[in-house]
């Protein structure tokens, strides 16, 4: 549209940025969860959904300790599938 290339030329949006709420797992920490998940799939133990959730909620409860911080819930497993297309469905 119009107006976004006009905020984006006069500085208003920076390039590269997304729109959207940030998602729960920082960036890297979503990334070495997905190295992790392929490199236990290669060595004969996929993960499965309730198990990737399980350490990513424990990621989180390790970023933000002292808090009280909800589960993870099935919205964020099938954004996660959809940030993360080289992970196989199982």
């Amino acid at each position: 549209p119009r107006q976004t290339l006009a905020d984006r030329l006069s500085g208003r949006v920076t390039h590269g940025c997304r729109s959207g709420p940030p998602t729960l797992l920082a960036p890297e920490d979503e990334k070495s969860l997905v190295q992790y998940c392929i490199y236990c799939a290669s060595h004969g133990f996929p993960f499965t959904r309730q198990r990737l959730m399980k350490y990513a909620n424990k990621i989180r409860r390790f970023r933000h300790p002292g808090e009280t911080i909800p589960p993870l819930g099935k919205r964020w497993w099938e954004m996660f599938r959809r940030r993360h297309k080289n992970l196989s469905s199982g």
